[in-house]
């Protein structure tokens, strides 16, 4: 039903960084590991594998980076490929409980594209290794 529809992804809810501070009081998220039971959650009613325990374990600090990462391979490649690059980051923090605001971690994801990881993350301005 594609040619129905026009989507345009629209990145929110970002994260700069956790603090010391809540973060959404109104969800009850004021820590990292306050985010897993509501992955899980959503791994039930979206039957998808999502166990959260990465957000337990080496939650992830900031979801600028991927964010980033996403509009540089937009601006310089094409949106197809920024989409399978959303994909496939989803797919390590979801599926394979990989921590995507960890730069080694971008870079593989990026460098699996056929594009080369270490360009990509310098010009989304983040720190290497």
């Amino acid at each position: 039903y594609g040619h129905y529809f026009h989507f345009q992804t629209v990145l929110g809810g970002l994260l700069e960084k956790w603090h010391d501070g809540p973060i959404d009081p109104a969800n009850g998220i004021y820590k990292p590991a306050d985010v897993a039971g509501h992955w899980r959650e959503v791994g039930e009613h979206s039957r998808m594998p999502i166990d959260g325990s990465l957000m337990i374990d080496n939650p992830v600090q900031s979801s600028y980076p991927p964010s980033r990462v996403f509009k540089v391979i937009q601006k310089h490649h094409d949106d197809a490929l920024a989409y399978t690059f959303l994909r496939r980051a989803r797919e390590a923090l979801f599926a394979f409980n990989q921590n995507i605001s960890d730069i080694a971690v971008l870079i593989d994801i990026i460098n699996n594209l056929g594009l080369n990881g270490d360009v990509i993350v310098h010009e989304a301005e983040l720190p290497s290794g």
